[in-house]
């Protein structure tokens, strides 16, 4: 029995070893062969959503990792955006990916769940989730309200499943949108269970839990998803591990999270709710990412620093010692001026002298600060790791949610603090939804 024992350890510690090594093999070969999008890439998209000008924020997306599952997850909620339900290449992720999913990686009591992509990207929960959510959508939009089921259910069993010691992944954001879903092909009690499930969550959404008691949907929905989404920022550290502590990275939004509602012709008001905000998603990503990449990409990073550093080091000093050299030239030059002008009683002379001595120096220190300057800017470029960092951008940060059985009359506006404010309403090609759905920046 020991024996048999010893073999099954021998065994497993062997597949670990062995899926260490393909995840190894895989993310070098991507990182090899893959020129990645870079933060600065999307930021003609990002200004554009903040805009609302949804157009553009398509036309002017970046063209680099074409058909990848990142881009391919980001222009199909911003087509979505648009009410227009192109997601044939997301459905392709959908079907390839399906039995891909893995539940090995953990993190201290954390397990984590994620697909490997076709395209060698480690999806994490809440990309995966939302691809499911966005399917749904999208064929509701086409009027395919049984294939919208089935991605409807897809992502319930995700957020119901048992991945980790601590519970399943949960979040009251996916809860209410799969609500939604739930609620537009005609099964308001499983909408119901998803809305009480996320006032469990977050106990400030009273107002979902008001929607879990209603025996049958209200006559009027409105969803409202808000602020573009989160973006990395380089968050170096003076840790034990001086590599990790130059990896870190922290999200942040400059969503308000405002209080809105609508008020309709008549002056009657609705006040919205909202939902907590997604800053869990993308904390969880970073230990995910962390807990799959920590030995394999600090290797990578610590050498990458490790070559940008000496190359620096080079520069450095050569253009120190350039500045130095010139600047001694000036004192030797400007200094004989000076002593000839002296001795020749030429106040001239002695002057020439002087003003060769300050130039000198002056340029010598221009060098020296320049290569200084110059090797700074190159260390910051390569530690600051925020421009590469891989993850869904653009999904919303929260959403607002309002219902009612009256019959608000048009034109209907949104307000703020009683100050009228634009959102953009998301119009499909099935325009009789029950549930009015827009997109609101809400940006600082």
């Amino acid at each position: 029995m020991v024996f048999c024992n010893s073999n099954r350890n021998f065994l497993i510690s062997f597949q670990r070893v062995e899926t260490l090594l393909r995840i190894s093999f895989v993310l070098l070969f991507v990182s090899c062969s893959t020129v990645y999008n870079k933060s600065y890439d999307y930021y003609p998209t990002t200004k554009s959503l903040v805009e609302q000008d949804i157009d553009t924020a398509i036309e002017v997306f970046p063209s680099g990792e074409s058909g990848a599952f990142i881009t391919t997850l980001e222009k199909t909620y911003l087509n979505l955006l648009k009410g227009n339900p192109e997601i044939e290449k997301l459905e392709w992720f959908a079907e390839q990916m399906e039995g891909r999913v893995r539940y090995e990686v953990s993190r201290e009591l954390k397990d984590f769940f994620y697909v490997d992509t076709p395209d060698g990207y480690y999806a994490s929960e809440h990309e995966i989730i939302w691809m499911h959510l966005l399917l749904s959508w999208g064929n509701i939009m086409l009027g395919d309200k049984d294939k919208a089921l089935i991605h409807i259910r897809k992502a319930s069993n995700f957020l119901g499943g048992e991945w980790s010691h601590e519970g399943p992944f949960d979040d009251p954001i996916l809860r209410i949108f799969l609500a939604s879903m739930w609620r537009l092909t005609d099964h308001w009690e499983e909408a119901r269970v998803e809305h009480r499930k996320a006032y469990y969550i977050d106990k400030s959404m009273g107002w979902a839990w008001q929607l879990s008691q209603l025996k049958s949907p209200p006559k009027k929905m409105t969803i409202v998803l808000g602020y573009p989404g989160r973006e990395p920022v380089w968050d170096p550290k003076l840790e034990w591990n001086v590599v990790r502590g130059f990896r870190d990275l922290k999200f942040t939004s400059k969503g308000k999270e405002s209080k809105i509602q609508l008020k309709d012709s008549k002056g009657r008001t609705l006040d919205l709710g909202i939902t907590s905000n997604s800053q869990g998603w993308y904390e969880r990503h970073l230990e995910r990412d962390n807990a799959i990449n920590e030995l394999i990409q600090d290797s990578k990073y610590g050498q990458r620093m490790a070559l940008n550093i000496a190359k620096n080091t080079v520069a450095v000093t050569g253009g120190v010692a350039l500045g130095i050299t010139i600047g001694i030239a000036g004192l030797i030059v400007g200094g004989g001026l000076v002593y000839l002008g002296a001795e020749g009683n030429s106040s001239d002379l002695a002057a020439v002298g002087v003003l060769v001595i300050a130039a000198g120096l002056q340029k010598g220190g221009e060098i020296a600060s320049d290569s200084i300057d110059n090797a700074k800017e190159d260390f910051v470029k390569t530690a600051n790791v925020a421009q590469n960092y891989r993850y869904v951008r653009y999904l919303p940060d929260y959403i607002w949610v309002g219902y009612t059985n009256a019959d608000l009359e048009a034109p209907i506006q949104f307000q703020e603090a009683r100050k009228p404010i634009s959102a953009t309403e998301i119009i499909p090609p099935n325009k009789n939804l029950k549930t009015n759905f827009y997109f609101y920046p809400d940006r600082e």
